[in-house]
């Protein structure tokens, strides 16, 4: 019975020094802008879990006109979640401008690392205007879309 204890402290040991890998969930919208019907054009790119859904509208219609499903390599997540990390994108304090443009196209993050949500508004501040755009291109580099 001592051996028994021994064998499961030492493996209770081993299991909590190795950390336990990151979660991360994400939501990107985009659009193109205020455009008569025949031209508009948005999505949105979706990670839970190891799977990533790419929706595709035209026009204003409620219904997308393509969705892909489809699983990503455990390897791909983790290189993103480090990248996200290295741009700043889960400490930077993310703020819109007082003046809000009307009708342009853009973009919207969700983050969600750990429980932990970051939002990242489809207009930003000038300076952080660069850093979104990175973090944007991250993710459809990583996931598509």
């Amino acid at each position: 019975m001592p051996r028994f204890l021994l064998a499961l402290a030492l493996t209770l040991a081993a299991c909590a020094s190795s950390p336990m890998p990151s979660t991360l969930s994400l939501t990107l919208t985009w659009d193109n802008g205020s455009l008569p019907p025949q031209y508009r054009q948005s999505g949105r790119i979706s990670l839970e879990g190891d799977t990533v859904r790419a929706e595709r509208w035209k026009s204003y219609e409620p219904e997308p006109v393509s969705v892909e499903t489809r699983p990503v390599p455990a390897e791909q997540l983790a290189e993103l979640r480090e990248r996200l990390r290295q741009l700043g994108a889960f400490t930077t304090a993310w703020q819109e401008p007082e003046r809000l443009p009307v009708g342009g196209g853009g973009e919207r993050v969700v983050l969600v690392l750990d429980g932990t949500d970051t939002v990242i508004p489809r207009t930003v501040l000038s300076d952080q205007r660069e850093r979104k755009a990175e973090i944007v291109a991250a993710i459809r580099d990583a996931l598509g879309g």
